[in-house]
């Protein structure tokens, strides 16, 4: 089940879903709705993801709150968006962008360039990595890394494992890395 907010985006994403899939109803593929008040039954996902969305809504913690509403104990949350702590390609309009310009700088920037800097004040809010990491551990979620699928939390459940490869949780805290990747799952 797909959930989009964008009444335009909903009706394309259907009209494609349609062909794809003949013999299934798209709008039950394709939802309308805002993340923040997600139109599903409490507990009713073992998963959930988030690419590229966490950057589009303004309070995060609405929308990490529905999600773990929705997911079953255990469940898993998958989350990638774009860090804006790091030195990297502004993610939307592809020009470079050192960590956390100041949001004024960035529409002189997008101005100068030529582009239209409305998208970016009205629909980019800057996430950081420890500001997801805090907020899905705030939401009692355990935080995983994607890739090796290892628990990342700075507890003493980790001890253990942190003491064996420090440099593996120092490049996933690294309030700098170019994405913030990663898995979280419902603990309570």
């Amino acid at each position: 089940v797909g959930l989009e907010i964008d009444p335009f985006e909903v009706e394309y994403g259907r009209r494609r879903l349609a062909r794809a899939f003949p013999d299934r109803d798209a709008s039950q593929l394709l939802c309308s709705g805002d993340g923040r008040a997600l139109p599903f039954a409490d507990a009713s996902f073992q998963v959930v993801t988030l690419w590229n969305v966490l950057e589009h809504v303004p309070q995060i913690e609405d929308l990490i709150g529905e999600v773990s509403r929705v997911l079953r104990r255990d469940g898993a949350v998958y989350i990638v968006c774009p860090n804006y702590a790091a030195d990297r390609l502004e993610a939307h309009y592809h020009i470079p962008m050192e960590g956390l310009v100041p949001r004024d700088e960035m529409v002189r920037r997008l101005t100068a360039e030529g582009r239209d800097p409305s998208f970016f004040e009205t629909s980019i809010h800057y996430r950081t990595n420890t500001e997801v990491i805090s907020a899905l551990g705030s939401a009692g979620f355990a935080i995983y890394d994607m890739q090796n699928r290892r628990r990342m939390d700075r507890c003493l459940r980790t001890l253990w494992s942190r003491c064996r490869a420090p440099q593996d949780f120092d490049a996933f805290h690294d309030p700098r890395r170019e994405s913030v990747m990663l898995a979280a799952r419902k603990q309570r």
